[in-house]
């Protein structure tokens, strides 16, 4: 089995990297069996997401393992928390799905703008278009140039903005309308 925090090899292309594998749900992983989990190399690797990967051990006598990278940009910082779940584990399913990618980091990041979506990704400009435009058709997300926004979150904000202001209204209703900075603090 594969522990918590094993030493290994990471190999990439044709590169092979010491690193430390962190498991973000339950371990060991048992032979045959799948897990999503962060690598953490001792030097640095550029990696797109949906590259494939293989672990081997330290003294590299033993193959352990083979992946797919689902979040290239990673962070240390709350491993196992539910939004970084909710973004690894349908990628983890549909990992070549251009949609999925997209929409995953949507509902994470709420709002990206258009040229740097999946900037580290292997898919092309042309199918993330594609794949913004099915997503808009469908209701999930909603276009303001730059920007790709996921509904939710557009509709959230929306909510909170028309808020802000009939609060405003009710409080200075001898105003002409609320500053704009002082709704984009609020």
């Amino acid at each position: 089995p594969l522990k918590d925090e094993t030493r290994v090899r990471f190999h990439y292309g044709s590169a092979s990297v010491p690193a430390r594998v962190h498991f973000i749900a339950n371990g060991p992983l048992m032979p045959g069996n799948g897990a999503l989990v962060q690598i953490r190399t001792e030097s640095p690797v550029f990696v797109f997401a949906g590259d494939r990967f293989i672990l081997r051990d330290w003294p590299e006598r033993m193959t352990l393992a083979g992946g797919q990278v689902l979040d290239p940009a990673a962070q240390r910082a709350r491993l196992r928390s539910s939004r970084r779940i909710d973004l690894l584990d349908p990628r983890a399913r549909d990992g070549d799905n251009v949609q999925t990618h997209l929409s995953t980091q949507l509902r994470r990041d709420g709002a990206v703008k258009d040229d740097t979506v999946l900037l580290q990704s292997r898919f092309s400009a042309l199918e993330i278009d594609e794949a913004g435009r099915a997503l808009e058709t469908s209701g999930a997300l909603v276009r303001h140039p730059p920007w790709l926004i996921e509904k939710e979150a557009w509709c959230s904000a929306e909510q909170a903005a028309s808020s802000t202001i009939d609060a405003h209204h009710t409080k200075h209703p001898q105003t002409s309308g609320i500053p704009l900075v002082q709704l984009r603090e609020q």
